[in-house]
């Protein structure tokens, strides 16, 4: 005789067994996040050719700045004058220095300006260096600066 199954091996027939139902997944397409727009990048480095002006001297000078990491370096016309500093934020912090043939201690100073939000100017102060510890506060030069290239 044949008999289909399954049997134990005393030859009783064992209780069929049973799958569990598996319940299929569901999936949805992934949502995309919403991002906000692009906000354009403004340049914000004082690299780039300026048409300067400062109290003392009521011509325009051509100065070139040149920034590597936070480190500004530069020349500007009047007097050979050379530009050194650190950006610190939207400022640059440092000297001035200058050389009209005939040496003296009124051929340095210290400089403090601010780059405009568009980065299209500046505006700030300096002082010769031998006018003393206080001089950016109490008896600041103004030099502004228009970036043309």
């Amino acid at each position: 005789m044949f008999a289909a199954g399954c049997t134990t091996s005393s030859g009783t027939p064992t209780a069929a067994a049973t799958v569990p139902a598996t319940t299929a997944a569901t999936t949805s397409a992934p949502t995309q996040a919403v991002l906000p727009a692009a906000t354009p990048v403004t340049e914000t480095t004082w690299s780039g050719t300026w048409d300067t002006t400062f109290d003392g001297d009521s011509s325009h000078n051509v100065m070139i700045l040149v920034q590597t990491n936070e480190t500004v370096t530069g020349t500007y016309s009047y007097h050979d004058g050379r530009i050194s500093g650190t950006v610190q934020g939207t400022h640059l912090i440092g000297k001035w220095f200058e050389f009209d043939g005939v040496e003296s201690d009124r051929d340095s100073g210290p400089i403090d300006w601010i780059l405009s939000s568009d980065a299209k100017s500046f505006e700030g102060t300096w002082a010769y260096g031998d006018d003393g510890p206080d001089a950016m506060t109490e008896s600041p030069g103004k030099w502004t600066g228009i970036r043309t290239l």
